[in-house]
């Protein structure tokens, strides 16, 4: 841990009105019109979806009791 600052910086304010005057806006659902195709997906969602397909895929399937006689 480092040691306290030989030029400690006084406490800053914030902006005011960021607290409370910001709007949380949530990405949910969005209604599309008849006959238009979604938005495609970014690169990072894209690859997350592959990745997680390639681990479900590599896993064995549970044992169940057909599995255990065979």
């Amino acid at each position: 841990m480092a040691g306290p600052s030989s030029a400690p910086r006084g406490e800053r304010p914030g902006t005011p009105g960021a607290a409370w005057e910001t709007q949380l806006v949530l990405g949910g659902e969005e209604l599309l019109p008849d006959g238009v195709e979604p938005p495609r997906a970014n690169r990072r969602a894209r690859r997350a979806a592959k990745r997680a397909a390639r681990r479900t895929a590599a896993l064995p399937a549970p044992a169940t009791e057909e599995n255990r006689r065979a």
